[in-house]
């Protein structure tokens, strides 16, 4: 007898690539079970990229799988210079190198929230505008 463990790892959404600056809090849920010895840890943290259905953010930290967190993004000129919180549940935490550094792999609790909706339509045009900045410096050689 054998066993198939093939697992499918289909995407629902389509990646943005992003480049968002932002800082984590633990929903008040979780908050005792998640402490940090340094607060600075949570802050300066990288969006990577954004889906309809989550974020990928780099982290220096381990986060716990099936943590809910609050992701504050900063304000810049496509989020319209408003800061952004969106809340989210880790599925995802791999170590990218030996800094540390993580991915974490975050779902929207809430896809259809305003804050997560502005987040996705802010990365979908930083994407379009750094593809057309591309093709323009790809003519102008």
């Amino acid at each position: 007898m054998t066993v198939e463990t093939y697992s499918a790892h289909a995407r629902q959404f389509k990646r943005h690539a992003a480049q968002f600056s932002a800082r984590i809090e633990p929903h008040a849920d979780h908050a005792e079970q998640f402490r940090l010895s340094f607060p600075d840890a949570k802050s300066g943290l990288a969006v990577s990229d954004v889906s309809k259905g989550g974020i990928g953010l780099i982290a220096g930290i381990l986060v716990p799988r099936n943590m809910r967190l609050e992701v504050h993004i900063d304000p810049c000129e496509a989020t319209g210079n408003q800061p952004l919180v969106v809340r989210v549940i880790t599925r995802r935490c791999v170590l990218l190198d030996h800094k540390p550094s993580y991915q974490l792999g975050l779902q929207f609790i809430d896809a259809n929230g305003p804050a997560e909706q502005t987040l996705v339509k802010a990365a979908l045009a930083a994407e379009k505008a750094a593809a057309s900045e591309e093709t323009e410096a790809s003519n102008g050689n």
